[in-house]
């Protein structure tokens, strides 16, 4: 029986290595992303940095007037330049003590089309923060806030400990609970917080923010890490709080109360 030489045979060894590993390894390097970016199907969400000074102020201009109703962006008298510089900080503190977690949203082309924050975490009995969102004007109506959001509570209620995580999951924040407010009059946030299953939270008082100068009463909705266990929407207000909103919608519509 013929014998091949041992020289060729160690060059079909190479080719069979070769070919293994061809099938295996593939074609395209592989993006691997920092610990602090999120990817969802049309958007990256990350912190904001220095670079994106210009397509950051770019956002606001097209944004800042219509979000001063609900939310605003920029301080009363702040440049957007100022307003920039400002957020940087607040991002870059909040991941340095760990009391904030801010970031942009980029969609694939990599325009700035929105930011998420989690302000305020705490740790103690409950693991909490809130929520606030905005959304570049021109986008509005794509459904990003909604993505965006999925993915801050998805990192927000992962835990902390490596030890902890099923799967390939990234360690998250560690939190039980996610609250956002929102004013009555504020339609397509309250759809947002009805489709993400927040629920209505039963309070004497309403929180009151400043806004544009007026004092603006909230609703504040909660979004507990297991949220079967939640009400599904506004619909299951109780009926105290049911009335105080149906009062307080009325009154901006000047619609006659019910008796």
């Amino acid at each position: 029986m013929a014998t091949i030489p041992a020289q060729r045979a160690r060059q079909l060894e190479r080719l069979t290595t070769a070919a293994r590993l061809a099938r295996v390894l593939p074609g395209a390097p592989v993006r691997v992303d920092p610990p602090d970016v999120l990817r969802t199907a049309r958007l990256c969400v990350r912190p904001l940095a220095w670079s994106d000074r210009e397509a950051f102020v770019a956002a606001l201009r097209e944004t800042g007037d219509a979000a001063a109703e609900f939310c605003p962006i920029a301080r009363e008298g702040e440049r957007e330049d100022q307003t920039f510089d400002r957020l940087l900080d607040l991002c870059r503190a909040g991941d340095a003590t760990g009391r904030a977690w801010r970031r942009i949203a980029q969609d694939r082309a990599g325009r700035i089309v929105g930011a998420v924050n989690l302000n305020t975490i705490t740790f103690g009995l409950e693991n909490a923060a809130e929520l606030n969102f905005w959304v570049r004007t021109p986008d509005t109506g794509r459904g990003l806030a909604s993505e965006m959001i999925r993915a801050a509570l998805a990192h927000a209620f992962a835990p902390r400990s490596p030890h902890l995580l099923r799967d390939t999951a990234r360690p998250g924040l560690g939190l039980t609970r996610v609250d956002a407010l929102v004013a009555p009059e504020n339609a397509p946030s309250l759809a947002i917080m009805r489709s993400l299953r927040f629920a209505p939270a039963e309070e004497i008082h309403w929180p009151v923010l400043v806004i544009g100068g007026r004092e603006v009463a909230h609703i504040r909705f909660v979004r507990w890490c297991n949220a079967e266990a939640a009400p599904r929407g506004i619909e299951d207000l109780p009926p105290r709080f049911a009335r105080s909103l149906d009062t307080v919608i009325r009154a901006e519509a000047c619609i006659p109360a019910a008796t």
